[in-house]
């Protein structure tokens, strides 16, 4: 059997999809399969990764476009290997990505999760944006971080089958095309995350795939399953507040983070936050929860009125 397991639905993407799987059997590390799972797309996808001859690749189909999270969660199933990596149909990864990871998670065996940093780029593979954001270490800050935001590059990361099979961690439908923060927050409540400075993904800002479409088609109905993903990650953290608190939380840190916060609106999520705080003191990752929730509401106040004066 193989030691990682690579994981790629495959839905609309072949003006890229060649790119995407060459990066990954053009890895440094050898001892891998690449999963595919076939989301019965309309264009040439398949025809174009079935024109490529390598025995590591394995096409999984679906019975019919069932989306990300379902093709997801098959890979996951079907895969047979001790690790297992994620990547998407569009970007492409750095040639030492698979070896980097594999020799963390087996120097680190209390971490579940990996992910590092990575590069946007355009249509034509230039880096428009370098490392995108900033890459957080501490899995106890990652947890606390999640609370408030997506913090994990999901194509860039790899984690243990047999902490997700035994935890039954599963990507969520209708999520809108932010299933893979849900399914980090679970990750991070029972296990430990860890994200690497090494850049190990080139994401692709592509106005045609799931991403692009869910903001462009969706954008109510995202901004409305990005609150439920908080209000979901401060519930299962152990967290109580008031529908009031709750919503004066979710508009402070709506998703891009770039909310306009009056003088009562301000006040008022200062108190939330103090709440958050006192509540967590008895939590295992208190310590970085409480300069997570000092950074945050800095960055709230950054938006707020107090620059009109």
């Amino acid at each position: 059997m193989p030691k990682i397991s690579v994981i790629m639905p495959v839905y609309m993407a072949e003006k890229y999809v060649k790119d995407a799987v060459q990066s990954i059997l053009n890895q440094s590390y050898s001892d891998f399969e690449l999963i595919i799972i076939d989301d019965k797309g309309t264009d040439n996808s398949i025809s174009i990764i079935e024109g490529i001859k390598d025995c590591r690749i394995k096409i999984l189909e679906n019975d019919s476009n069932r989306g990300i999270a379902f093709s997801r969660n098959k890979g996951i199933e079907k895969a047979t290997g001790e690790y297992i990596a994620l990547m998407d149909d569009d970007d492409f990864a750095p040639a030492y990505r698979l070896k980097t990871e594999n020799e963390f998670l087996d120097l680190n065996l209390d971490i579940s999760v990996v992910g590092g940093a990575m590069h946007i780029i355009d249509q034509s593979n230039d880096v428009i944006r370098y490392n995108y954001c900033e890459m957080i270490h501490n899995p106890d800050r990652l947890r606390a971080e999640l609370l408030f935001r997506d913090v994990v590059m999901n194509g860039s990361a790899m984690f243990r089958r047999e902490f997700i099979l035994s935890n039954s961690i599963k990507y969520q439908d209708h999520m809108n095309g932010m299933e893979d923060y849900r399914f980090w927050i679970d990750c991070s409540v029972l296990g430990k995350i860890v994200n690497l400075d090494h850049v190990l993904l080139y994401w692709r800002d592509n106005p045609e795939n799931e991403t692009a479409r869910n903001k462009s088609l969706l954008k109510i109905e995202r901004q409305e399953t990005y609150k439920k993903i908080q209000e979901y990650a401060l519930k299962v953290n152990g967290f109580r507040l008031s529908e009031n608190e709750l919503k004066c939380f979710q508009k402070g840190y709506a998703e891009g983070g770039k909310t306009f916060l009056n003088k009562e609106d301000l006040e008022q999520l200062y108190w939330v936050i103090r709440k958050i705080m006192k509540q967590g003191k008895e939590k295992p990752f208190s310590k970085q929860l409480d300069l997570v929730c000092k950074r945050m509401f800095g960055r709230s106040i950054e938006n707020s009125y107090v620059w009109n004066l």
